[in-house]
């Protein structure tokens, strides 16, 4: 009986503990979904599974950091800039939106050219920045006016191996939707 008794206690605290872990991964499922689902239709096949990956354990590492709930149930938009050295992989974002800030750099290991895993070191509220040279370009993000970033990144084009990618998703008559721009490396200048 007291067996029978442990067992069923044992079962119940392993229940909670799944629905917990489920919750936490899941909350920000909404964000995770849409970014993917943004990979395999605008990027080569090639990068999308590193993208993914990426991106997957970015999230994660955010609902670590933060009790903000991570979906379009709770917000209207979010914004991306993904910076990615074609030299040796690493990544370096800002994730946000009116609720939150996140700035991450993301380090991947490899086995026969096949990304296996990210390793990304997420920070909160601009704690380590990686991406300074867009402060000055946000609102231009958060507006999708993509023809006058691509004209500051022109005219301030700095050589390197560093593409960046940013996306707006935001809402329209209740459906997510995105726009994006790929730009080069740039470097705004304090003195100009």
């Amino acid at each position: 009986m007291a067996a029978s008794k442990m067992n069923s206690s044992t079962r119940k605290y392993s229940l909670i503990l799944i629905l917990i872990f489920s919750f936490s991964i899941s909350y920000s499922q909404d964000f995770i979904d849409k970014v993917v689902d943004f990979s395999k239709s605008e990027l080569h096949k090639d990068y999308q599974a590193e993208f993914s990956i990426e991106m997957r354990d970015v999230f994660e590492k955010i609902s670590i950091l933060t009790d903000q709930n991570l979906s379009f149930n709770s917000c209207d938009s979010l914004f991306i800039i993904r910076g990615l050295d074609i030299q040796n992989r690493t990544a370096y974002g800002r994730i946000w939106n009116d609720k939150f800030r996140f700035d991450y750099i993301g380090l991947k290991k490899w086995n026969e050219g096949k990304i296996m895993k990210s390793d990304a070191e997420v920070s909160a509220n601009g704690e380590k920045c990686y991406t300074e040279d867009f402060n000055t370009l946000i609102r231009l993000i958060e507006n999708g006016d993509y023809k006058s970033i691509k004209e500051i990144s022109e005219k301030y084009e700095a050589l390197s191996g560093v593409s960046w990618t940013i996306i707006r998703f935001y809402k329209k008559h209740d459906k997510v939707k995105y726009d994006y721009c790929i730009i080069q490396d740039f470097a705004i200048l304090d003195n100009d």
